[in-house]
């Protein structure tokens, strides 16, 4: 292995974790949004990641649902003081679009939790 192929594979590894970084300060702004979002609507800061989990169990087996069948059926799961709306929903979309894995995402809601409990 060269020296130029040295430095060529440090330099891809040191823009890769600064591309991890960037990743990471978009899912944590866009996680701040979105529980304050919760917060504010009236969700407390520790039932967020239930909401989001059971949100996402929901429209994992239907992906074509539209916004009140998901209202109806978080109501049926007793999330009936909420309504989900638009704006909400392409936050929590985003959130999973930023990080391909949902368990990232979900230690980043316990941690948005911990954030929101004061």
């Amino acid at each position: 292995m060269s020296l130029i192929s040295i430095g060529t594979n440090r330099e891809l590894e040191r823009r890769g974790d600064e591309s991890n970084d960037e990743a990471g300060v978009k899912m944590d702004h866009i996680l701040r949004i979105l529980g304050d979002r919760l917060v504010d609507k009236g969700i407390a800061p520790g039932a967020i990641p239930a909401y989001i989990r059971d949100l996402f169990n929901i429209t994992s087996m239907n992906t074509n649902l539209g916004l009140c069948e998901m209202n109806r059926r978080m109501e049926r799961l007793g999330w009936d003081e909420f309504e989900l709306d638009d704006h909400t929903l392409q936050l929590i979309t985003a959130a999973f679009e930023a990080d391909s894995e949902h368990k990232k995402v979900g230690e980043n809601l316990y941690e948005l939790k911990r954030v929101h409990v004061r």
